[in-house]
């Protein structure tokens, strides 16, 4: 149990640290829990190229050419998680060369570039099992790209007139 005096000691600390106060240190401040981006709620991460990101979103619109919100909102489901897929592998890219090669690839790198994969990278590698994480994350983002696009697709198919097979299968015991 505190004393008295600890708690009024406690209660003035708390009255100096209220945080950030300019524009510049609420933007650190709000990156303080980000480790490597994969399940970023962002589409993009500040350090991404995010025309990238457009084209993406361009190509696959293009492809499945959504008629209607939850047809949409499933095309930005799949856009996401290509995405996320991307930084996966670049991720697992990163953590798997050796130091003389990163140093080669480095130099011949944009500085966007250069941020982003160091950035994605050394949030991550900070992590004792981050090859298992990350292929448990791959596999995860991959089963959840196969689903939205699924769905899409059936959705799609009934919307054609298109009828989809019954799928019959019968346990055996």
């Amino acid at each position: 149990m505190a004393s008295e005096k600890q708690v009024a000691a406690n209660k003035l600390n708390a009255q100096k640290s209220t945080g950030p106060k300019t524009a510049e240190g609420k933007a650190i401040a709000a990156t303080n829990s980000f480790k490597h981006g994969i399940w970023a709620s962002a589409s993009f991460i500040s350090e991404e190229d995010s025309t990238l990101l457009q084209a993406l979103q361009t190509k696959i619109y293009e492809h499945y050419c959504p008629s209607g919100g939850k047809e949409e909102v499933l095309v930005d489901r799949i856009v996401g998680y290509l995405w996320r897929l991307r930084r996966v592998f670049q991720v697992e890219a990163w953590c798997l060369k050796p130091d003389n090669y990163l140093d080669h690839l480095l130099h011949n790198m944009s500085p966007a570039e250069k941020a982003v994969e160091r950035t994605l990278a050394n949030r991550f590698v900070s992590h004792a099992s981050y090859l298992l994480t990350l292929s448990r994350y791959e596999q995860s983002i991959e089963r959840m790209l196969t689903k939205a696009t699924k769905e899409l697709e059936e959705m799609q198919a009934r919307r054609a007139g298109h009828q989809l097979p019954v799928i019959d299968a019968q346990i055996k015991r």
